[in-house]
């Protein structure tokens, strides 16, 4: 027969033989806190060097992008980098109906309005949203290099500012269409300045009529047969 020992009562069995495993977990477990704590520094590390050099690269793309582009002046065609055979566009220009001449001489609103009669055409006149992005995709090809960015010339177009109907008129005197697009009412600039309308970078802007820009003149079908 087995010996039972009776306890006296109150009495109970210490927990240490019991708990003895806690320090031996405690200690496991921080060691496997560590080790992850160690391997997301060394995620966040590399995650944040990859960011860095991406950052790099994207940052050059202009440089690179624009040190590959021909240096463009209208009317005077170039050859872009061998391997497009492209060139730089003519000095006039085809589309639909109708011819545009990109004036490779520079000359004020008034200068520019004159010399376009004078080829039998006039200042363009923009009709509509898929014609101003066609003007917007020629004129992205005329620009000159410094510092490896290009810089857009500005075009004049046939809009001119009427401080009388505080209204943007076409040469022709149309209004200028809503919503075609918005440029900067520059009419308090000065009272003596008459403000016109150029192109620059793929915006249209209001400027004084006295400062010389090239010039982009327009003709339809029916004056250009025959006179190019």
């Amino acid at each position: 027969m087995q010996r039972q020992t009776h306890l006296p009562a109150g009495h109970r069995v210490s927990p240490r033989a019991s708990s003895s495993w806690l320090p031996h977990a405690l200690a496991l477990g921080t060691q496997v806190l560590c080790l992850l704590l160690m391997i997301g520094l060394r995620v966040y590390d590399a995650m944040v060097t990859e960011l860095s050099s991406e950052k790099g690269n994207i940052s050059q793309l202009p440089m690179s992008c624009a040190s590959q582009m021909p240096q463009c002046l209208p009317g005077t065609p170039e050859e872009q980098p061998r391997d497009t055979g492209e060139k730089c566009p003519s000095q006039w220009v085809v589309r639909k109906d109708t011819s545009y001449l990109f004036s490779p001489e520079k000359g004020t609103w008034e200068k520019c309005n004159s010399s376009c009669i004078s080829q039998s055409a006039q200042l363009l006149t923009i009709e509509g949203g898929e014609e101003l992005d066609f003007i917007k995709k020629v004129l992205f090809q005329y620009f000159e290099v410094h510092d490896s960015i290009p810089r857009y010339y500005a075009f004049w177009i046939g809009l001119s500012y009427d401080p009388g109907s505080r209204k943007w008129l076409w040469a022709d005197d149309s209004d200028l269409s809503s919503g075609l697009f918005d440029i900067q009412d520059l009419s308090m600039k000065n009272d003596q300045d008459r403000v016109c309308a150029y192109i620059h970078g793929g915006r249209p802007k209001g400027g004084v009529c006295g400062e010389t820009h090239f010039c982009i003149c327009e003709k339809r079908s029916k004056e250009w047969v025959g006179t190019h």
